[in-house]
């Protein structure tokens, strides 16, 4: 054999660490999170058994997990009601609504703040922007309410100067219909803003010899959106849509304050109904009829608890890897 040839080196095997070994090598890391995960198992995930109430028939002596299970039996206030597929799909719209128009014109209006040169105007942008996001939503319902009222309202007004007569003027307060368009547009007033920041901090990222190579290729202003901002963008578009969904699923507030149409509402202004109307009935019964009607309502809001969670806990796991990637953006690796 000749002696250059060199003799095979055995691969180098690396060492598996054991669970106890990583907790203790980031025992550093995991006590800095030790707060936040307590928090989230005391409140989050220490409740969650209770949810069986809503398959059980509920009783104080047997316990929750005691109780005789009746599968589905809970559930059919709802479906007896003829409004649950009604008041799903309004729930869904809105939610599309908000998730697409909302992502669509922050990313929109972040790409424009990143197209400003002038510092101070990009910064004055920003400022204006982000103040209706600090707003509370009771005084939105104000300002809204003194923009349309029919007789004091700023835009009747305004027609008025301009000589429009009285039977054409905007009566909003008396067209249910017109809510829940206004409804998206008050909320995306709203929002806009804050999620066009975080938008403009992702699209910073975006190498800017990327950008300069895409106009020299001759890719217009809506080319370089749809494809380059847009699918760079793919990962923290997911997080801000999950959040939308989350926090627009669950709501309920501004649609109770606005809609007037019952037809319109959404899933939750009917559930939030429901729980209230069930715990007034308890007023003024007798104690065996109370305790009777008091287990009734702690069935009816598990049941209505699971009703509003699952459509969230279906969709997460088809996002979930851009939702991970999202939350990881600008974290520091080590």
């Amino acid at each position: 054999m000749s002696k250059n040839k060199q003799e095979s080196k055995p691969a180098v095997q690396v060492k598996q660490l054991t669970l106890w070994e990583k907790i203790v090598r980031h025992r550093i890391l995991i006590l800095m999170c030790l707060p936040a995960i307590i928090y989230f198992i005391a409140f989050s995930y220490a409740p969650l058994p209770g949810i069986w109430v809503a398959f059980v028939k509920y009783n104080y002596r047997d316990g929750i997990f005691g109780s005789k299970f009746i599968g589905l039996d809970n559930f059919e206030f709802l479906a007896t009601s003829g409004k649950l597929l009604e008041l799903t799909k309004n729930t869904v719209l809105y939610n599309l609504a908000f998730i697409l128009l909302g992502n669509f014109l922050a990313v929109f209006v972040a790409i424009l703040l990143n197209e400003i040169q002038s510092k101070w105007f990009k910064k004055a942008s920003q400022t204006v922007m982000f103040l209706p996001y600090f707003i509370s939503q009771v005084l939105v319902g104000i300002l809204v309410f003194y923009l349309l009222n029919y007789d004091t309202g700023l835009v009747n007004g305004i027609l008025r100067n301009l000589g429009v007569a009285e039977e054409s003027l905007w009566q909003p307060y008396s067209t249910p219909g017109v809510w829940p368009v206004l409804l998206v547009i008050i909320y995306l007033w709203q929002q806009t803003g804050y999620n066009s920041v975080v938008y403009f901090a992702s699209i910073m990222g975006i190498d800017g010899e990327m950008m300069e190579a895409a106009k020299v290729d001759g890719c217009s202003d809506f080319g370089f959106f749809f494809k380059i901002a847009i699918p760079l963008s793919s990962t923290i578009i997911a997080v801000m849509a999950l959040f939308y969904a989350t926090a627009m699923w669950n709501q309920f507030f501004n649609a109770l304050m606005y809609l007037q149409d019952d037809n319109k509402m959404p899933l939750q202004v009917v559930l939030r109904n429901l729980v209230l109307m069930n715990q007034a009935n308890q007023m003024g019964s007798s104690g065996d009829a109370m305790i009777t009607k008091q287990k009734l309502a702690e069935q009816l809001k598990y049941c209505i608890v699971v009703v509003s969670a699952v459509p969230l806990l279906v969709v997460y796991p088809f996002v979930q890897k851009y939702f991970v990637q999202g939350t990881m953006i600008g974290a520091v690796k080590g």
